[in-house]
């Protein structure tokens, strides 16, 4: 994940959830099926987990986000 803007010759996608926009690759959604992102906050341990939909090899499912 980095901060990044949408680029203009029309490859990304941009999305906006609780006041974050968010913007994605066309050609990584089509690959990965969806993104899921959440933000964990496990005392020590806080940050935001990217998982794809479809796995991309040998990665875990989406099986812990509600996405």
């Amino acid at each position: 994940m980095a901060l990044d803007e949408p680029k203009e010759n029309d490859v990304d996608e941009t999305y906006e959830f609780d006041g974050l926009n968010f913007v994605v690759e066309k050609q990584l959604l089509k690959t990965t099926g969806g993104i899921c992102v959440d933000f964990i906050d496990r005392g020590y341990f806080g940050g935001y987990q990217i998982e794809p939909k479809i796995p991309l090899g040998g990665g875990g499912d989406c099986g812990s986000c509600s996405c």
